[in-house]
């Protein structure tokens, strides 16, 4: 029960609940002024005109022509409309009724018709101190439209890297989006997120756009609610909350500053286009002082990561390289895309986003994050169950091969080789488990991109027309069995691994003999080299194949027809990255 407060948020303190709390109005008819409206301080089956409700967070304006108006602090953040099986909205609500005026929620019935007389029914309540609109189907309720325009629509991925919609780059009138339970609408001027939660992952999205060249948007999404599914509807605001901008490609590898300051410190992420038309997700390395070393913040109980005043670093799947995302100790944002970076030559060019996806226990208590929405309006256990948490953990099975070379390298420099043959012997099994784990890791990827293809090739035999759109993921997967064969002669075969340990064994073990220590030093270099050279391959491995789980979710955005199959492939995917090695580069 308690994992994933400790995964998410490491015990962290929820955000405080703002004043003043609960309250609810009949306006008296629809429309009328806030001076007009009338208290309500118990339950009340028949309100007479629109019904507000507040819980100090946000408000929740209900109106009679099947519109629900949703307010942050002061603005209009979105608007809520229920939607009947038809794909027609409520055109007007006969019923408005507050079945529940509680010390922690508030709840109220309503029911109404579409245009065409379809009948509509629901339940929307709103908990004390938590900035979301709960949602729940009565009869004839199929969707939930959120209205709330912006440029630019994500899907943070827990697991890899988000999927970020670009509406400028979308020109037909609606799409088909994957449901991954979180849909966040980057709103208003960077000072709003809109984020609808909702509860499996077969609730269709769809989203429609308007407007033309840079001023085209995504106008709202329609959600549907599935079987007994909720909805929750939240808003994060604050200046600042969000923020885009569009790397040059002249700008490739310069330090870029964002002209943004973080609003509070958090865990935000950072999600660029990359040269391969998909979006890589970083998180923001953070500054305590002026020249000092970065924190970067990780995830599900990890210690946090220091970087150097320079930022340099190793990534087993990129090399050697300069992190690309950085606050500085005033909070100041900067990045320094890649430029043909490491071994993918990856280059960073196009737009980026930033947003609070996590909170770290500098985050002030009255700020929400996406995990806070998460935790608050799914609860424990769902959280747990969607983040695979489990899933997420990294794990280190035996000694990694430099650390083998550096023991056994030292026992026969000092001479120990006899006396400590006991350690010895451990070391050498500890290398086997290494060795075997990460290519079980590698051969899980292998199994993974064959059993794909496979899957493919089924789909387009039974739809030609399929061909072009799965193209794309039939490339990524073939990139595979790609690396795997330019590595083969370096990683070697498992009967290959068991003949080295066995003839050091055989050989060296408690050798004294003069040049015991040259070869203990050769036959360490060649096992370093086996390990190194896996090491890289199962991190570009699990780089290809998070590609693929992205570039899967926007096939099922640009094409509805190969939704179905590219579904399939990015839920296989997940399945796939589940328990990392802890040298796959899991969050870079």
């Amino acid at each position: 029960m308690y994992r994933i407060l400790i995964a998410l948020a490491a015990l962290l303190p929820l955000p405080q609940q703002p004043k003043p709390g609960l309250a609810a109005w009949d306006t008296g008819k629809p429309g009328a002024e806030r001076t007009a409206w009338t208290a309500l301080e118990k339950e009340t089956p028949a309100i007479k005109g629109d019904a507000a409700l507040t819980n100090g967070r946000i408000t929740a304006i209900v109106r009679r022509n099947g519109s629900v108006e949703l307010l942050g602090a002061s603005e209009l953040r979105s608007k809520v409309t229920l939607v009947a099986a038809s794909g027609d909205p409520v055109a007007k609500l006969d019923t408005l009724a507050l079945v529940e005026v509680a010390k922690g929620a508030l709840t109220l019935e309503v029911a109404g018709q579409t245009a065409k007389g379809a009948a509509v029914a629901a339940k929307l309540r709103l908990k004390k101190g938590d900035p979301a609109l709960e949602a729940e189907p009565g009869a004839g309720a199929a969707r939930l439209r959120v209205e709330s325009p912006t440029r630019y629509a994500v899907f943070p991925d827990f697991f890899a890297d988000d999927i970020v919609i670009d509406a400028a780059k979308i020109p037909i009138a609606s799409i088909e989006a994957p449901s991954e339970n979180f849909l966040l609408h980057l709103g208003g001027k960077n000072d709003s997120i809109v984020m609808a939660v909702f509860q499996n992952r077969e609730q269709d999205v769809r989203l429609s756009l308007a407007g033309e060249g840079e001023k085209r948007a995504f106008t709202g999404s329609e959600i549907e609610f599935g079987k007994g599914g909720k909805i929750w509807v939240a808003i994060l605001e604050g200046a600042g909350i969000w923020h885009a901008a569009a790397l040059d490609r002249a700008q490739r590898g310069r330090v870029v500053p964002l002209g943004w300051k973080m609003p509070y410190r958090a865990y935000w992420r950072v999600d660029f286009t990359n040269s391969f038309g998909l979006f890589d997700s970083w998180d923001m390395a953070l500054q305590d002082k002026e020249g000092g070393d970065y924190l970067r913040p990780t995830w599900f109980g990890d210690p946090n990561q220091r970087l150097k005043a320079n930022r340099q670093c190793f990534d087993a799947a990129i090399g050697g390289m300069v992190y690309p995302a950085f606050a500085d100790a005033q909070g100041n944002g900067f990045v320094q895309g890649f430029n043909e970076k490491g071994r993918m030559e990856i280059t960073h060019a196009g737009p980026l986003v930033i947003y609070p996806i996590n909170r770290l226990p500098q985050t002030p208590l009255d700020a929400f994050t996406v995990v806070d929405i998460m935790r608050n309006t799914m609860g424990v256990g769902p959280c747990e169950h969607i983040l695979d948490v489990e899933g997420q953990k990294q794990q280190l099975k035996g000694r990694a091969t430099c650390s083998v070379q550096v023991e056994l390298n030292g026992m026969y420099q000092a001479k120990q080789q006899k006396s400590r043959k006991a350690d010895a012997e451990g070391f050498l099994k500890q290398g086997e488990v290494f060795v075997a784990h990460i290519r079980a890791r590698i051969n899980g990827y292998v199994d993974y991109g064959h059993k794909m293809l496979e899957y493919l090739a089924a789909e387009k035999k039974k739809q030609p027309a399929l061909a072009a759109s799965l193209a794309p993921l039939e490339k990524l997967l073939g990139e595979i069995d790609q690396a795997v064969a330019a590595q083969q002669e370096k990683i070697k075969t498992p009967e290959d691994h068991a003949r080295m340990f066995a003839e050091f064994r055989k050989t060296l073990l408690d050798s004294d003999a003069p040049d015991a220590l040259e070869k203990c030093k050769k036959w360490t270099d060649a096992l370093v080299d086996v390990g190194g050279t896996q090491d890289q391959l199962v991190a570009h491995c699990r780089w290809v194949v998070k590609n693929v789980r992205q570039k899967a979710g926007l096939i099922m955005v640009q094409d509805p027809k190969a939704a179905a199959a590219a579904a399939e492939v990015r839920a296989k995917a997940q399945e796939v990255l589940r328990n990392p090695s802890a040298h796959e580069s899991a969050r870079h």
